[in-house]
């Protein structure tokens, strides 16, 4: 179910027309007004001090670095997971390169499942805390979709959306047996956006994460045996700083 919520926001962002911002009044910095793409988008900073108004256009970011903290959905088992995950993005005018690097801790039960064909006869406990290394690179796009919807209740226009979907390479080392498990999968990320200033932004961010992982296979044992499926769901808060 989170797998086709994920995908659908993705699809729907695809479809949905670009759009940007302007200032049109320049007394209140803090009102925009959605416009196309192809016009100017800017933010407005106001030397208060000095009365002079310096803008910026959003459309001009070249890169961004991005850095967040998740953790689970699951309000009662918080302390089961933290993700702290690093991303360097850039701008290719339409689409954004997206490559990252995380570090995720948790329990074993809030990332995987228990092979039944991996050591039948010492089983991985739930409560056993892994670390997953995760590297992905993929490709971004930013939207504006809820802040259309929703322009009227949240009268501001500098919030808008960021969706991505990686390839993934993962390194889990199982600390119960010992070994270190590894494969490739999928991450898809999306980011509600609050843009703070031209440097900088932050963001409630979600994160969805699946790949399937194997260990070296002893001679006489099926890869069966030695496999895990590795997938969780977290929530987190983003700090983008551009350049």
């Amino acid at each position: 179910m989170n797998q086709i919520f994920l995908l659908s926001v993705i699809f729907i962002s695809v479809l949905t027309p670009r759009w940007a911002m302007a200032i049109n009044d320049n007394e209140n910095l803090d009102l925009y007004e959605a416009i196309p793409y192809n016009e100017q988008l800017s933010l407005a900073e106001k030397n208060k001090s000095l009365g002079i108004i310096s803008t910026h256009d959003i459309l001009s970011d070249k890169a961004l670095w991005a850095l967040s903290a998740s953790t689970t959905t699951d309000l009662n088992k918080l302390a089961n997971l933290m993700s702290f995950q690093a991303n360097f993005l850039k701008n290719l005018d339409y689409f954004w390169v997206n490559g990252f690097v995380s570090l995720t801790k948790a329990t074993f039960e809030s990332i995987s499942h228990t092979n039944s064909y991996l050591e039948p006869a010492n089983p991985i406990e739930n409560d056993t805390d892994e670390k997953l290394i995760t590297v992905g690179l993929g490709l971004g796009y930013r939207f504006f979709w809820i802040q259309t919807l929703l322009e009227d209740i949240l009268n501001t226009l500098d919030i808008y959306e960021f969706t991505s979907a990686s390839f993934t390479y993962q390194n889990l080392s199982e600390t119960h047996l010992g070994d270190s498990f590894t494969g490739f999968g999928l991450q898809t990320d999306f980011t509600i956006v609050k843009r703070l200033s031209p440097s900088y932004h932050m963001g409630l961010k979600t994160t969805y994460n699946i790949s399937s992982l194997k260990r070296k296979v002893p001679t006489g044992e099926s890869s069966s045996a030695n496999s895990l499926v590795v997938s969780y769901l977290c929530l987190g808060l983003e700090l983008g700083l551009y350049f």
